[in-house]
């Protein structure tokens, strides 16, 4: 009794902090890929197609999926890929998706792109919380 309560309180820990840190990843990538377009843009153009990181996020975002799916052991470098990938997705997906519509300069993103990344690591931590409240019942 004691034992198991023991690993459920060192599960709750180890599933928050892992939570947090994929957060953090998160929003340390969409300030890291601000800071480097702020100063160059790293868009690469293969034959007059611009490729914007939100194409390689959704590509290393494949690819750890795949990897969740066949991998036997759930490695960390899982969690901080599949972040940095969803940091990439974010950051420029209201651009992406807007530049449908019309013209959009890259910084005028800035704000909604931010409420977006913050709207989701709250809806992250509220569903992990429930979750984790559900679980202990």
């Amino acid at each position: 009794m004691i034992r198991t309560k023991l690993m459920r309180t060192l599960e709750d820990f180890e599933m928050k902090h892992k939570i947090i840190s994929f957060l953090a990843i998160i929003v340390i990538t969409f300030v890291f890929t601000r800071v480097i377009t702020f100063f160059n843009d790293p868009n690469i153009f293969l034959i007059d197609f611009e490729l914007h990181h939100f194409y390689f996020g959704i590509i290393l975002l494949i690819i750890v999926s795949i990897l969740l799916i066949f991998s036997r052991k759930r490695h960390l470098i899982y969690l901080t890929l599949s972040a940095f990938s969803i940091g990439l997705i974010l950051d420029e997906f209201i651009f992406v998706m807007g530049k449908i519509r019309s013209e959009l300069s890259y910084s005028s993103t800035l704000f909604p792109t931010f409420f977006l990344i913050l709207f989701i690591c709250i809806a992250i931590f509220f569903i992990s919380h429930y979750f984790s409240r559900k679980r202990k019942l």
